[in-house]
């Protein structure tokens, strides 16, 4: 019997969870978080914590969402025909605020970045962050609709690359965005 420690285990859950090109619906959230978290400066602060209303914050207050699609997923065959591409845009519910509830119906984040991965082919690879093509939107200018299709966004935001992520992020939050000035 082989010795089980909890690195082995992290070791075997990672290359489940991220070994493969594909990565399942359940963990793609993330690797578009840590690919995100890469291209934005040391002024935004990760929150990978499971039930926050934004994942990344600016030390000015700025609080940015990040929604992901991919057109393929791992149960699909490579080459297979996308579906619709739709995003979550629905408002919380409420929020924590010292320790009591607060039931209002509103998005908090700022910024709202949609990160999409329109491959399907044999090369396609969800982890490489130079196939995603990512949409920044100001929350004040999404429909007030639970989830948003990317022709719709495509029609709020220009497609940005993964290395002009953090410029025009810089360029937005400090020319038209200022939540706390």
């Amino acid at each position: 019997m082989s010795c089980m420690t909890s690195g082995v285990i992290r070791q075997k859950a990672a290359h489940a969870a991220f070994g493969r090109r594909f990565t399942t619906n359940k963990w793609r959230d993330l690797v578009a978080e840590i690919i995100i978290g890469a291209a934005l400066g040391s002024q935004w602060h990760w929150r990978p914590e499971d039930w926050v209303d934004w994942d990344f914050e600016h030390i000015d207050g700025t609080m940015l969402a990040v929604r992901q699609y991919a057109a393929c997923s791992d149960w699909q065959q490579p080459g297979s025909k996308a579906s619709r591409c739709t995003f979550d845009i629905a408002p919380s519910a409420g929020y924590w605020q010292a320790g009591c509830w607060i039931a209002r119906r509103h998005r908090p984040a700022h910024i709202y970045v949609f990160a999409y991965h329109p491959r399907t082919d044999e090369a396609a690879d969800h982890c490489d962050p130079t196939q995603w093509e990512f949409y920044v939107v100001p929350t004040a200018i999404l429909p007030p609709d639970d989830e948003i299709d990317l022709a719709r966004v495509r029609d709020l935001s220009s497609h940005f690359i993964f290395a002009e992520i953090d410029m025009f992020i810089e360029q937005f939050n400090k020319a038209i965005y200022r939540p706390y000035c």
